[in-house]
């Protein structure tokens, strides 16, 4: 595996590379422009790195189980009491 893939896939950083191989920051910057597909991701990831993106996911989906959460408490809450209720509900979209 060539240590752009490594740089790409967050096994290493920029700077250990630079460390490790001897080469310049501005050298790998280049060839991660010609050769590499960071960048391409990165737009379409919306500019965020891919632990930056992950990270987003994991917040939205902690949200969602909360979301979750409260409207089976609300359900759960109705069938206790036993009456029939039209309940009304808007959903906000995250």
């Amino acid at each position: 595996m060539s240590f752009l893939t490594k740089i790409e896939n967050g096994q290493i950083v920029v700077n250990q590379a630079v460390k490790k191989y001897g080469v310049s920051r501005a050298a790998i910057q280049k060839w991660m422009n010609k050769m590499g597909n960071l960048y391409k991701k990165l737009r379409e990831m919306g500019g965020n790195s891919a632990k930056q993106e992950i990270q987003r996911l994991k917040q939205k989906i902690k949200a969602l189980y909360t979301r979750r959460d409260i409207l089976e408490t609300a359900i759960e809450i109705v069938e206790i009491d036993g009456r029939k209720i039209r309940i009304h509900a808007r959903l906000i979209p995250l």
